[in-house]
């Protein structure tokens, strides 16, 4: 068998690169024959031998979507390339000029064709643009993609219903993939409190941490609001020491300027060790998406042992475990959970442990073994 995967995405910084990335790392491990087919100019990520990244024609920022890039791939030779692939079964990750071009090359030599739905794209549009003719514009593009696929593969069963009412797939042509990240990258072992000299930050403060692209999808406002109230109620009247600590780019950066004083901090784009330390010296994790057809960052804030607070809406709440609260979006409710967990030693290292045990079943040798099973065991 050999898989051939086609991606727009792979050197971005979220969690559809890191899961790739990690496919691409897994398969070379236990010697499965894959190849991944990218187009992009981003440097963010290590290369593999089984990885093939063409350069585009050209680039430019996503319409409504300015954190992805939109590239026009060299078409003729990475068809070309394909063609010398002797590819058994092709899967497509991205719906984007990539997916589409494997797409055609799946359809033109008649071979088995799987999708991965890991985007939830009319929710981000709508959440952009606030426009409803948008998000059906976006809704009727992934229906006439996503009903080319033989499969359709979905990382959290949330998504199941969405795909059957919204995109008309049959649900025998939908399976889920088994969540996983690399435990071994996000651990507690990677703590450190020293690395916030780095930084100019505090040591002995609590460090709530915010990991992810900062723009209205993400819901990235309710977070600087909630920080804003949280600081007013509990930092300013000296009842606890605490900083918001921001990975991560996005289009609300210049929104949260007016935070500047309040103990925010944005560290931009960070990966591999640099990235796990954080995590690892960090006490609490927050995402307030509601948007998430997994919650990657999620997985890596609990694997590496932190309290974390999540939206009580979302594709992530398949992958929340005891030492993590699921909250309604209310300013309130969000600050004083955060203050109560922040504000015992007993109680964090409980939960602590409790989320590390509970991301021991999502490993991604797990993961792989079940994303090959799907590609390779076709029904």
């Amino acid at each position: 068998m050999k898989v051939l995967v086609f991606t727009d995405t792979f050197c971005d910084a979220n969690g559809v690169s890191r899961f790739l990335q990690d496919i691409c790392s897994e398969s070379l491990v236990h010697n499965k024959s894959l190849t991944v087919f990218t187009s992009t100019i981003k440097k963010r990520c290590k290369s593999f031998e089984n990885l093939q990244n063409f350069k585009p024609f050209f680039s430019f920022k996503m319409p409504f979507y300015r954190e992805l890039d939109l590239v026009i791939p060299n078409f003729f030779k990475i068809l070309k390339e394909a063609e010398n692939q002797n590819a058994t079964m092709v899967h497509v990750s991205t719906p984007g000029p990539m997916g589409l071009l494997g797409i055609y090359f799946a359809k033109k030599h008649n071979l088995p064709l799987i999708g991965t739905y890991h985007t939830n794209f009319p929710a981000y549009i709508f959440d952009n643009t606030k426009s409803k003719f948008a998000e059906k514009l976006a809704i009727l593009f992934m229906k006439f993609l996503y009903l080319k696929f033989d499969k359709v593969l979905i990382r959290s069963s949330v998504y199941k219903e969405i795909l059957e009412n919204q995109l008309k797939i049959d649900p025998k042509r939908i399976a889920i993939l088994k969540p996983g990240i690399n435990i071994q990258s996000f651990s507690p072992k990677f703590g450190d409190t020293t690395i916030w000299h780095k930084y100019n930050i505090p040591e002995q403060s609590y460090k709530i941490l915010y990991v992810g692209r900062l723009s209205k999808e993400k819901n990235f406002d309710f977070l600087l609001e909630f920080w804003e109230k949280f600081h007013q109620k509990f930092i300013a009247t000296n009842l606890m020491k605490a900083d918001f600590i921001i990975i991560g780019e996005g289009s609300l950066r210049k929104k949260a300027d007016k935070l500047k004083d309040k103990n925010i901090h944005f560290l931009g784009f960070k990966g591999g060790v640099e990235l796990s330390r954080i995590y690892g010296s960090s006490d609490l994790f927050v995402c307030a998406s509601i948007t998430e057809t997994l919650g990657q960052v999620i997985m890596e804030g609990q694997a590496s042992g932190l309290c974390t607070l999540v939206a009580d809406n979302g594709g992530h709440l398949q992958i929340v475990g005891n030492g993590t609260e699921a909250l309604p979006l209310d300013l309130e409710i969000w600050c004083d959970e955060a203050f109560k967990v922040l504000n015992c030693k007993e109680q964090m290292r409980k939960k602590s442990l409790a989320n590390i045990e509970f991301m021991q079943s999502f490993s991604i040798e797990k993961s792989f073994e079940d994303f090959w099973l799907h590609n390779t065991i076709f029904k």
